[in-house]
């Protein structure tokens, strides 16, 4: 749990302010709160509720009276947030949510999955001002980078960093890529290594096809982001060797033809190639919307895609299809209206 100066400094830079303003609104000086912040001293209990009252939370939170959420309370969160946002619109869920990350602030955990639910769904907002949720969304992965959560942080500072690349901030990401602890050992292997050991063989599997999954992942988005700098190029016929290479992984490793198509969609927009958009949509509707299980034997004890999930993706496809400038040049075909509105009426049903 947050020492009370760790939870001063968290809302003060969630609030962009500095130590002398809060200072100065308190009437102490700012070498006073630069030692609570680092523990080495209190704030006057009669400063607490002018300090919460700054800061935009409450005494509770700052004397961390709430604790963290179970990983199971925060599942049903994350499961909740789609249709959440779906219902009450994007703006009622934000606030909502940004409250819990308030009344929970020692949860680096839920403050992380909100933080990037709510950064998933942001470019997908039409006539809302975004600049005020993206600077919340910033600072929570700020926040998370300097928590004391490795696998998280590490995470929240890639996330940060690749903004800051977004924004064109380069001296920026270069320093927070600096931060960023070279690969370790995988924990998880030696949690397989202790089950085999054990004659545990069920669950040694089940860590090795997690970590093969992950890694597969990991290879098809690799060979992903080198198709589109060939697309940027214009080299098509090296794009196309790229793609022909991931459609290989993907049957090999048996993961989703959805990411066979999405490469093909991405493609076939960088080429302004209308017979291959149009391909691609109808694949990944019909991948979205496949009602039958599929068996994998690579990884037979991770949980398969739920269909709430696969609709939760086709949501998401039409917005992307109609908003992103580069399917411009299709938007006039009569075929890929109805795709929208064949994905519209699914994603209502």
């Amino acid at each position: 749990m947050m020492q009370i100066g760790e939870v001063i400094r968290k809302f003060r830079k969630e609030q962009k302010l500095t130590q002398e303003e809060i200072a100065d609104f308190l009437g102490v000086s700012a070498t006073a709160v630069n030692k609570w912040e680092k523990g080495q001293n209190f704030p006057d209990i009669l400063l607490l509720a002018p300090l919460a009252r700054f800061l935009k939370t409450d005494v509770d939170t700052l004397l961390s009276f709430h604790g963290n959420l179970t990983d199971l309370e925060i599942k049903r969160v994350l499961q909740e947030m789609p249709g959440e946002i779906e219902k009450c619109g994007y703006e009622a869920a934000f606030e909502k949510y940004k409250n819990m990350v308030r009344e929970y602030p020692n949860c680096v955990t839920l403050m992380f999955a909100v933080a990037q639910m709510m950064n998933f769904y942001l470019p997908l907002q039409e006539n809302l001002g975004t600049e005020k949720y993206e600077k919340q969304i910033t600072a929570w992965f700020e926040a998370v980078a300097e928590s004391g959560e490795p696998v998280l942080a590490g995470t929240a500072v890639g996330i940060v960093c690749n903004k800051a690349i977004s924004a064109g901030d380069y001296v920026k990401a270069e320093a927070l890529a600096e931060k960023i602890p070279p690969l370790s050992l995988d924990r998880r292997i030696l949690q397989a290594n202790i089950c085999k050991a054990r004659g545990e063989y069920e669950k040694a599997c089940a860590l090795y096809e997690g970590m093969l999954y992950q890694s597969a992942g990991t290879a098809v988005t690799n060979i992903m982001q080198m198709m589109t700098l060939k697309c940027r190029e214009g080299n098509k016929q090296e794009a196309q060797y790229l793609c022909g290479i991931l459609d290989d992984l993907v049957d090999k490793l048996e993961l989703s033809s959805y990411l066979k198509a999405n490469a093909r969609l991405e493609m076939a927009a960088d080429f302004k190639d209308r017979d291959g958009v149009l391909e691609a949509v109808d694949q990944m509707i019909r991948e979205l919307t496949e009602t039958k299980t599929r068996e994998s034997f690579l990884y037979q004890n991770l949980t398969a895609d739920q269909p709430d999930e696969r609709k939760n993706m086709l949501k998401l496809l039409g917005p992307l299809l109609e908003q992103d400038e580069s399917f411009d040049f299709i938007r006039n075909e009569p075929k890929f209206g109805q795709y929208l509105q064949k994905i519209k009426e699914i994603a209502e049903a």
